[in-house]
C-alpha cells in the first residue's frame, strides 16, 4: 500500500514564503493527502503519512522529533540557531539519525548536524524547482519591489512601472488565503516581471528558477542566505542598517546608496535547469525510499493546495 503524502503548513507563521516552498513540493506530487502544521509535528495521532521536511525550522522546538507515524523525507531542511540546542537531546538526535541523511537548506545546518553525529548533505532549496518561464513578460513588464521598505533604492527603480510587494501576510488570514496569495504572486512575477529586487530568500530563489532576472538585498553573512550565492545579483546591505541607531543608519545609508546608485542594479537568473532537474529527482526518490511512490517518477503536477 501507497502511504499517502501530506504537505506542511504553518499556523503560527505570517511569512508567505513558508507557504511558497509548499507549493515547491506540491508542484512535484501525483496526490496530496491533507496537511500538517511544520510546528506541531510530535502531536500528530492521525494516520501514517510521509511528509517533505523543507524549509525554516521551526517556532516551536518541541516539534522534534516527529511522531512515530510520519516519515520524513529530508530535503532544503534550515535548523535555525535558536533551536540548535534540541539537538542535546538524544531522542532528536535518533530521530534525524534513523530518517537520515538530512538534506541541508545550507551549509550550516550541515555543519549543525554533522557536529553532533547526524549523516547530512546540502541539497539546497526546493523553492528552485519551479518551472522556467517559456515567453517574456507581457507589455514590457515590471519591476517588482518585494519587501524591500527600509532599503534606500536608487530612483531609476522607483518609477511608474515599478510596484511595491510585501510576502508578510497578517494573523488573521486563513492558511487557504495564504496559499492562494502565494499561488498569486508566483503567477504575477511569471508572467509580468521583467526585473525583481527583494530582499526575500523564497521571493530571490523561485523567481530564479523561473528564469526572472534578480537583484537581492541581503546581508551575505547571515548563513540563512547562502543558497542565493551564485544565482542572482547580489546587493550587499549590512545588518547595521536596519538596526543602528536612527542618526547612524541616516548617515550609513546615504553613505550605502553613494556606494551603490552607480551599480547596474539589471539583475540576472542563473541557468539552473540542470540542478533543478537533480532536485526534483531527489525529492521523487526521497518519497519513494519511505514507501510513498510507485517505482516510476510522477510528471509534474498541477495539485491543487
Amino acid at each position: 500500500m501507497t502511504l499517502p503524502i501530506r504537505l506542511m503548513e504553518y499556523q503560527r507563521s505570517w511569512n508567505i514564503g513558508d507557504e511558497i516552498q509548499t507549493l515547491a513540493i506540491a508542484q512535484h506530487l501525483p496526490h496530496v493527502a491533507g496537511f500538517v502544521d511544520r510546528d506541531e509535528l510530535s502531536a500528530w495521532t492521525g494516520d501514517p503519512f510521509a511528509v517533505v521536511m523543507q524549509g525554516w525550522f521551526t517556532k516551536d522546538e518541541r516539534t522534534f522529533p516527529a511522531a512515530a507515524q510520519i516519515s520524513p523525507v529530508w530535503l532544503g531542511f534550515h535548523l535555525g540557531d535558536h533551536v540548535r540546542h534540541v539537538l542535546h537531546r538524544e531522542e532528536v538526535r535518533a530521530s534525524f539519525r534513523e530518517s537520515g541523511p538530512i538534506g541541508c537548506r545550507d551549509g550550516r545546518t550541515v555543519d549543525l548536524l554533522t557536529a553532533a553525529g547526524i549523516d547530512a548533505f546540502v541539497s539546497g532549496c526546493m523553492t528552485t524547482t519551479f518551472p522556467k518561464r517559456t515567453e517574456d513578460p507581457v507589455d514590457g513588464g515590471r519591476i517588482y519591489l518585494v519587501d524591500t521598505t527600509g532599503v534606500p533604492l536608487p530612483e531609476h527603480l522607483r518609477g511608474p512601472d515599478s510596484v511595491r510587494v510585501t510576502h508578510q501576510g497578517s494573523a488573521w488570514w486563513s492558511q487557504d488565503a495564504k496559499r492562494v496569495l502565494a499561488r498569486d504572486l508566483l503567477e504575477e512575477y511569471r508572467l509580468h516581471a521583467r526585473l525583481v529586487v527583494t530582499t526575500r530568500l523564497h521571493c530571490a530563489l523561485p523567481c530564479v528558477a523561473m528564469g526572472v532576472p534578480v537583484v537581492f538585498v541581503g546581508d551575505m553573512a547571515d548563513t540563512r542566505l547562502s543558497p542565493i550565492q551564485g544565482l542572482a545579483e547580489i546587493i550587499s546591505f549590512p545588518h547595521e542598517l536596519r538596526t543602528d541607531t536612527p542618526a547612524n543608519r541616516v548617515r550609513r545609508r546615504s553613505h550605502w546608496l553613494r556606494e551603490m546608485k552607480d551599480r547596474p542594479w539589471a539583475g540576472f537568473a542563473a541557468d539552473i535547469e540542470s540542478e533543478k532537474a537533480r532536485r526534483i529527482r531527489m525529492i521523487h526518490d526521497g518519497l519513494r525510499s519511505v514507501g510513498a511512490l510507485g517505482t516510476s517518477a510522477p510528471a509534474a503536477s498541477s495539485v491543487a493546495v
